[in-house]
């Protein structure tokens, strides 16, 4: 449990233009907290003298804080970090503003366009601002990852999202292979937890919970708050703050305690959850 985090993922804003019901870090439009620069590039610097690959970008919605945001995937290309920026595709009005959009942070050094495509985030975007931002996306050559949040009864899921895209390039994760997918799909299910406790969900019996992900896909909130994944562990658990202490000794002591082993090598469990998250969350 020592191995360094593959990715470290910065929630630059709880700000957001939507409040999505299944979000389980509440955020919302009248949220203000903000990752402070310095902060920010501490970080990184701390993440890279681990091994980290990644830099993640996400919140809250990343793109409300727009300067920053580039400041910091610049800063994370220089140093040889591949980066990825997670979004609601608000900014998506027309395919032409959202290459101009989009452009600035490709030359900054972003390599990945992580879109978040349901029902849930549609209730506050309208679905052809997600579809232009993600043909721009392709327009320029962006490499793409779309996450879709399903609950019970969704309407939009990974069945049938190429066909409402009009891409039939898209690659759903666990589904026949295609080639040079234009974009790879990942459809979960909600996790139940802060405002989406109380949604409906389609359960599913799980007997073990093993999750190789804790400690190496980590989360940093606005505050300085190190969560063990970027999940919904990660509202429930704090390992530390960096604004205390260095990556590196809040890694090491997460690292030797037996929660996070026995998450890492897997534990019995015996009930009906929407997920492994979900699982893992209420264990």
């Amino acid at each position: 449990m020592t191995s360094p985090p593959i990715r470290v993922g910065l929630l630059v804003t709880y700000r957001c233009t939507a409040e999505c019901r299944p979000c389980f870090f509440e955020c919302s439009p009248s949220r203000t907290e903000v990752m402070p620069s310095q902060m920010a590039q501490n970080v990184i610097n701390e993440a890279l003298n681990l091994g980290t690959e990644w830099i993640s970008f996400s919140g809250g919605e990343p793109f409300l804080e727009y300067d920053l945001l580039k400041e910091l995937i610049s800063l994370s290309s220089w140093k040889g970090l591949k980066t990825e920026v997670v979004t609601n595709g608000f900014w998506g009005q027309t395919r032409e503003e959202a290459q101009g959009v989009l452009k600035p942070l490709i030359e900054a050094g972003l390599d990945v366009l992580n879109l978040s495509v349901d029902d849930f985030h549609c209730e506050y975007v309208p679905f052809e601002s997600l579809r232009n931002a993600y043909w721009a996306a392709i327009d320029l050559g962006l490499k793409i990852v779309l996450m879709v949040s399903t609950g019970k009864d969704s309407e939009i899921t990974s069945g049938n999202l190429p066909e409402l895209l009009g891409d039939d390039q898209v690659q759903i994760a666990g589904k026949h292979r295609i080639f040079n997918p234009n974009a790879v799909l990942f459809e979960t299910q909600i996790t139940p937890i802060g405002r989406g406790a109380g949604l409906k969900y389609d359960p599913v019996l799980f007997t073990e919970v093993r999750c190789a992900e804790v400690l190496r896909d980590i989360g940093v909130a606005p505050n300085g708050d190190v969560m063990p994944c970027c999940g919904p562990l990660g509202t429930k658990t704090v390992l530390g703050n960096i604004n205390d202490e260095g990556l590196d000794v809040i890694l090491n002591r997460a690292g030797r305690a037996q929660r996070y082993k026995r998450i890492h090598e897997g534990f019995k469990v015996e009930g009906r959850y929407s997920s492994k998250c979900h699982a893992c969350v209420e264990n």
